[in-house]
């Protein structure tokens, strides 16, 4: 194939520990020789030196200033900013933009070269090839649809380099990743002529669930549906008949039964996240919430829901979006609603001051985050010290002691939001010898491999 000049991707880079955009000061080196061009001047430098740009740097007077090197070949390494790989080195040119909040920096290159460090810093390279072209095409058809929207114009970039969009360059690129996105050059996910949003995820409870019951304002996508990820070797008698129960885990009985059975053999069944419990102390529960209940409501108002008037005389309660800063000491710790797959959407939150209901999965995994708690993973392996559930496919025991609410203990499973693909679905199947279109298809039904340059 020839090599079409495709589009170039900005991406607005965060600092170390993806804390915020805004740097206090920009330090940066080169393997080769590099300029730094302001409006009207220039400066070059040699190979290995270091300049610390800080929002006084004279070429930074007319608020913008370009970072290149000599070569196409060469790389700039931001030594201000820390990943998992160190200090980060960038393909493509280095952008740092001054404003009243402090240094936005911007990296601009190919979208082919940026997914040379997305693919390692969102799966594991010792995942084979298979795998790592199936998330190839994934990054790109993510990549592509949000330069079309354009989505951080605000800071001249389209995406950052964090979870919000795709991990990039926290680990850096290897042959394994660069081969991957060169055997897939161009190709990306379709559906009736248009790129797919390719959404996916680290590691499913067993079934996947929908982008409406994940996202405040998610829409019903006919490529994304909700499916029991059994495995075509679980086919014996007495797993159908497990399977033909498990279809509709909104049911709280199917779903405490499912997440609580272990002889349902799922792509993701062989991995540690599969299954996980942890056992939360109300005191941290409600420490956490009421640290957090604000600010979720700031954030979005209706997805925080307090009671207003108690259920009366066969009426049911009144809920109201209403600002609510505590809820006092928890009576009670509930699941008010479950959807596709068995993840909850609604959290029901009973306090001596305030009754809340708490919606969408993200704002439930950060009000139970096990902080002071460990997890337990399926093999026995435990994490500490989690900021976010890692999942909300769970259901809550309870331990009452005279009749106060003591603690609750949460089973789980999977880790991450469970809309579209399963990363280590897409390493159970490659295993069983999947070519990486079979396992697309798979994820995004109805869709097709397509190419974005002509």
């Amino acid at each position: 194939k020839e090599s079409i000049k495709a589009e170039n991707i900005r991406v607005l880079i965060k600092t170390t520990d993806y804390t915020g955009y805004y740097h206090n000061e920009v330090t940066l080196t080169s393997d080769e020789e590099f300029t730094i061009q302001g409006k009207k001047n220039k400066k070059t430098y040699a190979a290995g030196e270091t300049v610390t740009i800080n929002p006084d740097y004279e070429l930074l007077s007319d608020g913008r200033v370009k970072v290149e090197t000599a070569s196409e070949k060469g790389k700039i390494q931001l030594l201000s900013v820390k990943r998992m790989s160190g200090n980060p080195k960038y393909r493509g040119s280095i952008e740092i933009a001054k404003d009243a909040n402090g240094l936005l920096i911007v990296n601009e290159l190919p979208l082919e070269e940026y997914l040379y460090a997305v693919i390692p810093s969102e799966m594991p390279t010792y995942y084979g090839m298979e795998p790592l072209k199936v998330q190839a095409v994934c990054a790109r058809s993510y990549a592509y649809r949000h330069l079309l929207a354009n989505s951080l114009n605000q800071y001249g970039a389209h995406v950052d380099d964090s979870v919000s969009y795709q991990v990039y360059n926290n680990i850096s690129e290897n042959e394994d990743s660069i081969l991957a996105v060169k055997d897939t050059y161009g190709q990306v996910i379709k559906y009736d002529e248009e790129v797919i949003t390719a959404y996916y995820f680290s590691t499913s409870c067993g079934h996947t669930t929908m982008p409406e019951y994940v996202w405040a304002n998610g829409q019903p996508i006919p490529y994304l549906k909700g499916k029991l990820m059994a495995t075509e070797n679980s086919k014996e008698v007495s797993s159908q008949e497990s399977i033909r129960l498990y279809q509709d885990l909104s049911k709280e009985e199917n779903f405490r039964k499912f997440i609580k059975d272990d002889d349902v053999v799922t792509y993701d069944s062989e991995f540690d996240w599969y299954r996980w419990n942890t056992t939360l102390n109300i005191e941290d529960v409600q420490k956490n919430i009421d640290e957090k209940l604000s600010s979720r409501y700031q954030a979005n108002p209706s997805l925080v829901l307090t009671m207003v008037k108690p259920e009366q005389g066969g009426k049911e309660a009144v809920f109201e979006s209403v600002p609510v800063d505590s809820i006092g000491k928890i009576v009670d710790i509930a699941v008010k609603k479950r959807e596709a797959g068995g993840i909850i959407t609604e959290l029901l939150i009973t306090g001596s001051k305030n009754t809340v209901v708490v919606k969408t999965e993200y704002n439930i995994r950060l009000l139970l985050a096990p902080k002071n708690s460990k997890i337990v993973r399926k093999d026995l392996s435990e994490v500490n010290g989690l900021s976010l559930l890692p999942s909300a496919f769970f259901v809550i025991d309870k331990t009452v002691v005279d009749n106060k609410l003591t603690s609750i203990t949460l089973t789980g499973g999977g880790y991450g939001h469970g809309v579209g693909m399963s990363q280590n679905g897409v390493k159970a199947m490659a295993d069983q010898g999947k070519s990486y279109e079979t396992i697309v298809s798979y994820f995004y039904e109805g869709t097709k491999l397509g190419f974005i340059y002509e």
